[in-house]
């Protein structure tokens, strides 16, 4: 069966793994079938699984002829879950700060993957470097790296940030986010914000 502790990834990881592979085309049963949590700890906030469960999960994907492609997709589509909240929360709460939102963001994924150590080379004004590795002792997982790429294709975005490169090795990715320039916050990020106020 699948070893490694029960508390290394947060439980709505898989739920919004499930949601969006199922939103892409995938059918959910076989993938289900490999996540060992109940229904109802994949919706509690305070539960989480094993590592190797999620990459068990994303064989699965591989198994049904997911490629790094279908990986990406399915991470973005993954940021609109209720998992992805928090770093869509930060992003947009430092946003004045694009560097240090992007950073917030993907450090909130720390919290989520507690098997990941993500690090930021020195930003500056125009971009900020992210990477992101599988820590030793833990099995190789490019599909979830892929899936993060997706994921990082989208949230800087709302805040009129790019990616620009990523690359993605069996254990380590890295992510160059381009900055946008001082008063390139988004018309859609622009209006919410009035609606809030």
């Amino acid at each position: 069966m699948l070893c490694g502790p029960m508390n290394e990834v947060a439980s709505g990881a898989f739920l919004a793994v499930l949601d969006a592979a199922e939103g892409y085309g995938y059918p959910r049963a076989p993938l289900r079938a490999r996540v060992e949590l109940r229904d109802e700890e994949m919706s509690d906030p305070q539960a989480r699984g094993a590592w190797d469960q999620l990459v068990e999960l994303c064989d699965g994907l591989e198994a049904l002829g997911a490629d790094a492609s279908d990986f990406e997709a399915i991470g973005e589509r993954a940021v609109w879950t209720a998992a992805a909240a928090p770093a869509v929360h930060l992003l947009l709460g430092a946003r004045r700060d694009a560097g240090r939102a992007c950073w917030l963001a993907a450090r909130s994924l720390a919290e989520v993957f507690s098997t990941l150590a993500f690090r930021r080379a020195r930003p500056d004004r125009i971009q900020v470097v992210v990477s992101v590795e599988i820590l030793p002792g833990h099995r190789a997982a490019p599909q979830l790296l892929w899936m993060l790429r997706g994921a990082a294709a989208v949230l800087p975005g709302l805040i009129g940030a790019q990616v620009v490169a990523g690359e993605v090795a069996p254990r380590r990715a890295v992510y160059t986010i381009r900055l946008p320039g001082p008063a390139a916050l988004p018309a859609g990020a622009q209006a919410r914000n009035r609606a809030r106020a």
